[in-house]
């Protein structure tokens, strides 16, 4: 692999350098690095899910929740803001800390799953939800520090703003931003 360049500011390489996330006509693509075959974009069916000892061993190795098609909280954790998105992810990872988010992304890149991440929930195109693979929600991790006398402050994946000016306010600080309380600043800031 080679080290990133400014012209390289719209392709990523996964934490675990064997895939790629760039932008494709349906969403995010995941495709294998070194020229290997390409995954199917986030927004098409895919077939082949996650069998159940995969989610059993996923769901051991988070310290958050692992949900499919049969957990009771399975369909409202799939609901994002556009009621229109109805697409049904075989895992859903809500995550509580960086390795849960690190088991995810493995479980979904060895198994060339579809890959989304939901911050907030927010995106009008649906791209916090993919259909047939892992969706690695970020909501449980929510927690923002503030640095009063450094005027800055820090915060987890999951933060939406209405929570990120709460805290902020507190302290007599306050920052541009969404507009929309229930937005996401993770997915607004990208």
């Amino acid at each position: 692999s080679r080290r990133l360049e400014p012209e390289d500011a719209r392709r990523y390489r996964s934490p675990c350098l064997i895939a790629e996330v760039c932008p494709g006509p349906g969403g995010l693509e995941l495709t294998k690095k070194e020229g290997m075959e390409e995954v199917p974009y986030m927004t098409q069916p895919h077939q082949a899910g996650i069998s159940a000892a995969d989610f059993e061993n996923l769901q051991a190795s988070m310290r958050g929740q692992a949900l499919n098609s049969a957990a009771p909280d399975y369909n409202a954790a799939r609901t994002v803001f556009n009621g229109m998105i109805d697409r049904h992810p075989a895992v859903i990872a809500r995550c509580a800390g960086v390795s849960d988010v690190m088991r995810a992304l493995e479980c979904g890149v060895s198994r060339l799953l579809p890959i989304s991440i939901r911050c907030g929930g927010h995106s009008v195109p649906g791209f916090s939800v993919c259909e047939g693979g892992i969706m690695l929600d970020l909501t449980p991790m929510s927690s923002v520090y503030v640095d009063p006398a450094g005027k800055a402050a820090r915060a987890e994946g999951g933060v939406n703003w209405g929570q990120f000016d709460l805290e902020t306010q507190a302290f007599g600080l306050a920052t541009t931003g969404g507009l929309v309380r229930s937005t996401g600043i993770a997915g607004l800031t990208l």
